[in-house]
């Protein structure tokens, strides 16, 4: 029909263009603009058959129109698994709700500090994920956990006292096993 087609983007997610327009509705994407709304609300940015096929469906119908076209670039993987301890988050696709993106692992000091997410494999692979697919309007968000590692138990007699975590309120710190002198 002779209307030129702009180059395909590159960046992982979904987009749209709309070469004829969008006669039954004010949207027009002239340009390859990501379909934020199929991918917070139709997996569109993780799943190739949703973009190309379902949305490209849903699109031609809301619009009244065949010529959508539509571009679906996978989501990166995540890069090498980080060695600190810690708490980590990906956003494979971002973080379209909020100015926030993690596009290489990135500490949850939030979670660590507020979820007990360095001390809780459950809290940061499990809760941590959902608050930020959430927080996000994704469902791509990847965590990733390293305990804190538990040094080999005592093997002298008596009763010995270990916080990995340190012991905040006292001031007291006992990474290593150590002796309980109190009791």
């Amino acid at each position: 029909n002779g209307i030129p087609i702009p180059d395909e983007p590159t960046a992982s997610g979904c987009y749209v263009l709309t070469p004829s327009g969008c006669p039954r509705q004010g949207f027009d994407a002239k340009a390859w603009t990501r379909d934020t709304w199929g991918e917070q609300n139709r997996k569109a940015g993780e799943s190739q058959s949703q973009c190309l096929s379902q949305r490209k469906k849903d699109y031609d119908s809301w619009c009244g129109a065949s010529d959508t076209m539509m571009v679906w670039n996978a989501p990166p993987a995540p890069p090498a698994a980080p060695k600190g301890v810690g708490c980590y988050v990906f956003t494979p696709t971002g973080c379209p709700k909020q100015g926030f993106s993690a596009t290489t692992w990135t500490r949850d000091s939030w979670g660590e500090q507020n979820r007990n997410a360095l001390r809780s494999k459950s809290q940061c692979l499990s809760q941590r994920k959902v608050d930020y697919d959430n927080w996000c309007g994704s469902t791509d968000t990847v965590m990733h956990w390293n305990g804190i590692p538990i040094p080999d138990e005592p093997t002298a007699s008596g009763c010995y006292v270990l916080t990995p975590s340190g012991c905040p309120r006292q001031g007291f710190d006992a990474k290593a096993w150590t002796r309980d002198t109190w009791g």
